[in-house]
Order: structure tokens, then sequence, then C-alpha cells
């Protein structure tokens, strides 16, 4: 159910098998142009295969049961359990029923008898495609939500759960209620997902589609809980008796909902990920973690995925002695902000033209160490940033100066802090991304990289990174990964004479065909073509 940006109406289709002669046959055999499919990536074997898909996402994969390293059937079970609305049509040989009936155990929607026939092959996909029109028509079925939404029993669960995020629901209230309408809210771990959903317009319409989308989405999970709270944003309780599959589960479920929702419908999705609790009565806290995690987002890094930690895992911005509200407007503020900041900051003073000396310290104080562990959590220098403002705010504070110099001050302090800030924002990860690209241009050539290893070396796991990498370098990694391999391949085409199939092992491909169709893929060329065309050696 997703589709490549500027292919509306296209299907994406991958395809594993590990004989080169009937994967060509698949590829050639069909004029892919006119028809509504999309043959968006090959791979000899399931292994390979698999973290591409994770990084690609197509709608239907088309894969040989036999393949060595990782068979069909071991990517086709991981898959129906990692990214469900995969339809999987599997290819086998005659002498392979046994498997085919596994095959169908498992989930997979079609089977063909290899050899396959390009009639037969159209058939079945367009056969599987109006399954995923059917479905996709379902997610997108507003008035069914409708109906539901303008129901009693809707209304009252929204309010407990709503309730529950606050902190203000009886305990054995919500699990009565829960027991009484069949929703398993017991576990021994909790987490929060807000769900925020821009669209432009205010079209109400687009709105209830992508609500639906994320609904259907998740409709056949036991383990969450989707509501909504009003402002445009949506919740998901999370619920698991395993710790560490929790995070994992969470992302995928992030990524899925984003890229769903974003191609389905007209509205932007930004997400936001609470912090992991152990008891139902903590619930309110993830929640609370969330929803500073999406003010944050919606500051200055909109329309992305982030989790508690990623903001505030070096160092706390809370300051208890300081009034909290003033503390939220700088921690989510813009430059237009400011002039309220200030105005507030000099509410706290009192009316009289010349507050207390200590008044005015312990108020200046509390803006510069709250500002300094900012510029500290975005790895800069306070003392480097801010030196000069300081110094002038101190020597006015004590100096009995009157409200208007007081708050110039401030407004320089708060000015440089949010300048700092705006030059950061698009630079958070930007540590993690180098070292994720260094390890990258030194092992291009193992044909095993993948994006688990990577991400493992860089300490995140999978998902998180995935999430990351295509957020900050605007491509995924898998495309990453491939543009590096096709531009060294360009290099040796041009500088060596090395053979086609040594070039191919160099840069990561074991077979010379596959490593040739990425290669025209990417540069409209066959690699014999370029190096005809590039040739620099005598």
């Amino acid at each position: 159910m997703i589709y490549l940006k500027g292919c509306e109406g296209l299907y994406n289709v991958f395809l594993v098998e590990d004989e080169v002669v009937v994967r060509e046959g698949i590829r050639n055999s069909i004029d892919w142009s006119k028809t509504e499919f999309n043959l968006c990536k090959e791979a000899p074997d399931g292994e390979i295969a698999l973290s591409e898909i994770k990084e690609v996402k197509p709608d239907i994969l088309i894969t040989d049961i036999k393949m060595p390293f990782m068979n069909g059937l071991v990517l086709s079970k991981i898959l129906k359990k990692t990214m469900p609305w995969i339809k999987i049509i599997i290819l086998t040989g005659y002498d392979e029923f046994d498997f085919a009936k596994e095959a169908i155990s498992i989930g997979v929607d079609e089977y063909l008898i290899k050899p396959v026939d390009s009639v037969e092959l159209l058939l079945t996909l367009n056969k599987v495609a109006q399954v995923i029109k059917d479905e996709r028509e379902k997610s997108l079925n507003v008035e069914q939500l409708k109906v539901e939404m303008a129901s009693i029993n809707y209304i009252k669960r929204e309010y407990i759960l709503n309730n529950l995020m606050l902190g203000m629901a009886n305990t054995e209230e919500v699990l009565t209620y829960a027991k009484e309408n069949k929703i398993e809210l017991l576990a021994k771990y909790y987490l929060v997902m807000i769900i925020f959903l821009e669209v432009e317009n205010y079209n109400y319409k687009e709105y209830l589609k992508a609500l639906n989308c994320a609904k259907f989405i998740i409709g056949n999970d036991d383990n969450s809980i989707l509501f909504s709270s009003g402002n445009d944003k949506n919740i998901i309780l999370f619920k698991n008796f395993h710790k560490k599959s929790m995070e994992e589960h969470v992302f995928k479920a992030a990524n899925t909902i984003k890229y769903e929702v974003e191609n389905q419908t007209e509205c932007y999705v930004s997400i936001a990920i609470g912090d992991i609790v152990e008891k139902i009565q903590e619930v309110s806290s993830s929640y609370k973690s969330a929803d500073k995690t999406l003010k944050y987002i919606l500051t200055f890094n909109r329309r992305k995925i982030m989790c508690f930690r990623d903001i505030y895992e070096k160092s706390s911005l809370e300051n208890n002695a300081f009034d909290n509200s003033v503390i939220d407007k700088i921690k989510y503020a813009e430059k237009s902000d400011i002039h309220k900041i200030v105005e507030e900051c000099l509410n706290l003073l009192g009316e009289s033209e010349n507050s207390s000396m200590l008044h005015r310290y312990h108020v200046l104080m509390n803006v510069i160490s709250f500002c300094s562990k900012m510029i500290t959590s975005l790895e800069g220098d306070p003392n480097e940033i801010l030196e000069e403002e300081i110094k002038k705010a101190i020597l006015i504070s004590w100096e009995c100066e009157d409200r208007e110099s007081f708050g110039n001050v401030l407004r320089c302090i708060l000015t440089k802090t949010l300048d700092f800030k705006d030059s950061q924002s698009g630079l958070k990860y930007g540590n993690l991304i180098k070292k994720a690209r260094d390890y990258i241009e030194e092992h291009f050539g193992h044909e095993d990289i993948s994006l688990k290893f990577v991400a493992d070396y860089v300490g995140l796991s999978p998902n998180h990174f995935s999430s990351i990498f295509s957020q900050e370098m605007g491509e995924t990694f898998i495309e990453y990964l491939t543009n590096v391999r096709v531009n060294k391949a360009k290099d040796m085409l041009i500088n060596t004479n090395k053979k086609l199939s040594d070039i191919a092992y160099s840069v990561g491909y074991s077979e010379s065909h596959y490593f040739s169709a990425i290669f025209k893929k990417y540069c409209k060329i066959t690699p014999r073509e370029y190096r005809r065309k590039n040739k620099k050696l005598s």
C-alpha cells in the first residue's frame, strides 16, 4: 500500500530469485512501463533482499522458494511479522508442493508454478493489486469512522483513555471499563506515542482519512490502542511483556504509519515517542515525555519521528526553581516568541519600576541557567556564546537598573540562544551520520554489509537508525549504499582495465549480471557502454 512519490498509481514489486535466467526472464518478458506495476528492486537471495526490502518497502514481493542462504519461506515468515502489508507471491516447482503448502500456512497470498508465464504472472499481480485496492479503500473509509466517532461508547472510551494519559483516571475504573469492553490493558511495560497530523487548508476529510489509515494499520495489533486527544493529536498506547522488543515494535509502527499516511493522504505526519514505564499508573509519565517531545518536534524538527531520549539524553532541561511555563516557552520558542517571554519574565518581578535586586537576580540566573543547558544539549559552549550578555545582565541586576534595561538584556540572551539553536537544529545527528558514512566508505565492497551491521556499529536499533538516516540524508540507506557502489564502479570503469566481474565483486556484488542491472538502473546505460564512452586509459 506504499507508493513511490511522483509515481501515483504504481505498485512497487520486489523480485527475489537466485537463478539469473529466471530473474531476467521475469524482468524482460513484461513491459512494466505499460502496467500499473513498478519492478523497483531485485535480489539473488532472501538474505540480501531482507535489508533492501526494509528500506524500499514494496507493495508486492515475488520470491522463489528454494534459494541459498535464506530461502523464500524464511523470508516470507519474517516479512509477514514485520511488514504485514506486503503481498507475497511465491514461485515454486512441481516437486516443491510441500513447500507451497507451508507457504500458504504462513500467509503467502499467491503462488505460481515455474517456469513462470508472463500472462499468468500479470493476472496474478492484478489479482493481488485488487486486494491492495480494497484494503486501501477500507483504510480510508471516512464515513465508517464518522459513525464510530459519534457513538456513546466511543466517546466514553476516548474520555477514559485521555484521563489515563493525564493522570486523572482511577486505575480500577480504567481496568473495569477495559474488561467490560474486552480491551486488554494489563502488561508489564507501557509506552505512549503521539501522532500529530497536519493537513493544508484544514481539510477535515483528509484528516479523517489519515486517522482511519493509522487506525487500520494498527487494527490487528493486540498490543496497541489508538485514540484521539484533539488538536490534531492522536495517541497510541503500546503495551508489552518484553521490554527488549518494545522499542523495535514501536519504531516499526511509527515508520509504517508515517509512510502509509503521507503516501495515501494529503496529511503530513510528526511522531513523538515517550519513555517506557512499568506500571499502568505511570502511563501519564510516558505521555508527558511524548508530549514534550512533540513540542520539540513542532518547534524545529517538524514532520519527523523522534523519541524522548533523542532530545533529553545529554542533559535535563528542566529547572524546578523557575516558573515551568517560562521554561516551556523558552524550550520550544521561536524568535517571534522572545517578546512574550521577556514580558512574562518581567511579570515575575511584580509591578514596581525598581524590583528587588534579589528577585531580579533570581529570574536572571534561571534564564541563564536554562539557556546554558539548552546550548550544552546542542553541543555548544554557553560561556563562549553568552559571555558578553551574561556580564551585562549581572551588572544590570546588581545595579538596580529599570525594567526596560533588564528586559533588553534578557532579550539579548534569548536571541543568542535561539540563534544557536536554529544553527544546530539540523545537525543533531551529524556525528552519528558521519560515523555511518565513514563505515560505508570503508566497507562498501563487502557483500554482506547491511543496514543492521551499520546500525550496530553506530549503536542504534536498525529501525531507529533507518529512520534517522533517511531523515537526515534525504535518501534511504540502500539508496545511499548503492550510489556509493555505483560511483566507485564508475571510477574503476574509467581508470582501470579490470574485468566487469572483478569490478562488480570489488564494489560488493557477487553477480556481474545483477551489478549490471543495478548500474543501468542508476546510470541509464550499461557498465560496458559507460566504459566505452568515458575510458581515459589508452
